[in-house]
């Protein structure tokens, strides 16, 4: 007699919108949103509302994936601790990923990837988010044979610098992100570069569920990728222990 696999509860806090992506036992994905900035407030009453309309309850929970940055710091530990909870109270399996490596893998998928990488073998793929005023977080990653590698470690940079950067690079690059909400990349963007649409929210909630499937699954501490600071830890010691 077959079995239905266990529901898969998927979690994107790294930004605002919070999102949310259950894959139910039956195969139906359901999608859930919230532009709340109070996350830590926000997002188990979501997920039980969420779970409510697949006729499931957080108790059931069994496998969870997130993304672990980078992006809000307090966003990504938010995430985090969920899922460590989960964990713990319901034996869930936990799985994570980085934003930057599920936007790659979702811009690989489609059909402008799919077109400019036939007319440029061998191009890399560079996932670009918004980080904060003026300033964005960028991997490369080469595509061979369908397999998604890091082609260089995830980096946190200037508009300028981010230019000069990809500019440095010997290959055709494919971008794929966003400049703040819903904006163009374009114009941070050297000549060696092409841009796809962008992306108005993040990585789309739905895709959230594929992406689960090519996570590495977390036994033992989540590690977060955070890459700028917070602002305290920018502080001279002095002020950051009077919180100034």
């Amino acid at each position: 007699m077959k079995t239905n696999p266990p529901p898969l509860l998927a979690v994107d806090s790294s930004d605002t919108p919070l999102k949310l992506a259950l894959l139910c036992p039956d195969g139906r994905i359901l999608r859930a949103s919230s532009s709340n900035i109070k996350q830590e407030k926000n997002l188990i009453p979501l997920a039980n509302r969420l779970l409510s309309k697949g006729g499931l309850k957080l108790g059931g929970v069994k496998k969870v994936f997130i993304l672990r940055g980078p992006g809000r710091f307090t966003g990504i530990r938010i995430g985090i601790t969920f899922a460590v909870l989960l964990r713990g109270l319901n034996g869930a399996r936990v799985y994570s990923a980085t934003v930057l490596e599920t936007l790659a893998r979702h811009s690989a998928q489609t059909p402008a990837f799919r077109k400019w990488s036939a007319q440029n073998p061998g191009g890399a793929i560079a996932a670009i988010t918004y980080a904060f005023r003026g300033e964005f977080f960028c991997q490369l990653f080469s595509l061979e044979n369908g397999a998604l590698s890091e082609a260089d470690k995830p980096r946190w940079l200037s508009a300028a610098e981010l230019k000069n950067y990809l500019a440095g690079r010997k290959n055709k690059i494919f971008c794929a992100g966003w400049a703040g909400k819903g904006a163009a990349l374009e114009p941070y963007l050297p000549d060696n570069c092409a841009a796809c649409a962008p992306y108005k929210s993040g990585v789309p909630a739905r895709f959230l569920i594929e992406a689960a499937g090519s996570a590495r699954e977390e036994k033992g501490v989540i590690a977060p990728l955070y890459l700028k600071p917070a602002r305290f830890e920018l502080l001279p010691a002095g002020k950051a222990a009077r919180g100034v």
